[in-house]
């Protein structure tokens, strides 16, 4: 069970390698692009958070909300904001 812990912060540190890489080479409309789709990945990838947040905004709206649309929002927005960041961090 170590193992597999160990390898995936091994594995999610190469790909924050990468991806700060990335932001280095590629302009910010193309980071802004590529994170967002990055983000709804990471959402596909988190299903007990989405989930949770789910649950709690049906709660906050009703039963007849629309939070696909908003979960898929949120992921994309924040996809775009951690490309932003990373060209930020190395702009000059």
């Amino acid at each position: 069970m170590r193992w597999g812990r160990e390898l995936r912060y091994a594995a999610g540190y190469g790909l924050f390698r990468v991806l700060l890489l990335a932001a280095r080479a590629l302009p910010l409309s193309l980071l802004r692009l590529l994170f967002s789709r990055l983000g709804l990945v990471a959402a596909r990838l988190a299903k007990r958070d989405c989930q949770r947040a789910r649950e709690h905004l049906q709660k906050a709206f009703g039963p007849n909300f629309d939070c696909e649309t908003l979960l898929r929002a949120h992921a994309q927005h924040l996809g775009c904001l951690l490309g932003e960041a990373l060209w930020l961090a190395h702009a000059s």
